[in-house]
């Protein structure tokens, strides 16, 4: 599946699940493109909220002023140049964020590295290496 869906730019994104790797990228467009096996998509009339739900790999370009609501990833996650705040429940594997805003991670089972991020960061639980950068 790929497509792309109109938003507001300051649009806050909530992934339920994701069976299996994550990848979100920000971009200076107000519209989300989606691929991999997304199992929902479903914008508020406002634009300002989208629901996801990814039975495997889950793919997405969003508004760099975006938010991120994420519940739990299987396995590895990659995020860049996302500028809201990111809340993450929990990481199966690696979880890589470069260029962010504020974050709250949850439990991440081995790596995390931190690039970039413009705001207060809470880890609550890593599982192996934990690298922080500028």
């Amino acid at each position: 599946m790929s497509n792309k869906i109109a938003v507001a730019p300051d649009v806050q994104i909530k992934l339920g699940n994701v069976g299996s790797d994550l990848r979100i990228r920000g971009w200076a467009k107000n519209e989300v493109k989606l691929s991999g096996e997304i199992g929902l998509a479903q914008v508020s009339d406002d634009g300002k909220t989208l629901t996801i739900e990814a039975n495997g790999d889950c793919d997405l370009s969003v508004p760099q002023n975006a938010s991120l609501m994420i519940e739990d990833i299987g396995s590895d996650a990659k995020i860049t140049d996302v500028h809201g705040a990111i809340h993450i429940d929990n990481v199966g594997s690696d979880l890589h964020i470069r260029e962010a805003g504020e974050l709250h991670i949850g439990h991440v089972g081995s790596d995390i590295r931190l690039r970039q991020i413009q705001g207060n960061v809470n880890l609550e639980s890593v599982g192996s290496d934990a690298t922080l950068h500028e």
